[in-house]
């Protein structure tokens, strides 16, 4: 694989991935310290109430999104992920800039990324507990 200097790559991720505690973890960190080398920078984006790593490993920026853990704050956000049509996820800040290419490791992320104007990314299907075309944010267009 020839190295794309110029590239970014930005991995969207409902939890914490660093450190990789489980195999969704564990596989979107594989594949991003793998394509670390080859590119010019790569994020992982995660919703979290953990602290982020203070030394990130394999080169890799890794940045997390708080979600409330306590009080009125979290009822909210809970009634949100429930009810809402982006099961309560908000991405800050501008995501899928020129020269960035964006996964998404859920489809729980799928509303929020169009959301958020996201009109092309790469969505991480592997283990997904049903098809896509069923998945109910779906539109009949996406289908």
């Amino acid at each position: 694989m020839s190295a794309l200097p110029d590239l970014t790559l930005a991995c969207l991720a409902p939890d914490t991935v660093v450190p990789p505690a489980n195999g969704s973890a564990a596989r979107t960190f594989g594949m991003a310290t793998a394509v670390r080398p080859y590119l010019g920078g790569v994020a992982i984006r995660c919703f979290s109430s953990a602290a982020a790593p203070p030394r990130p490993p394999a080169g890799l920026t890794v940045e997390h999104i708080g979600v409330p853990t306590r009080g009125a704050a979290r009822m909210v956000h809970l009634t949100r992920m429930l009810l809402g049509g982006a099961l309560g996820y908000r991405f800050p800040g501008p995501v899928g800039r020129a020269a960035e290419l964006v996964q998404l490791e859920s489809p729980l992320l799928w509303e929020a990324a169009r959301r958020a104007g996201l009109g092309r990314f790469v969505l991480n299907a592997h283990n997904v507990y049903q098809d896509m075309a069923g998945f109910p944010q779906a539109t009949v267009g996406d289908r």
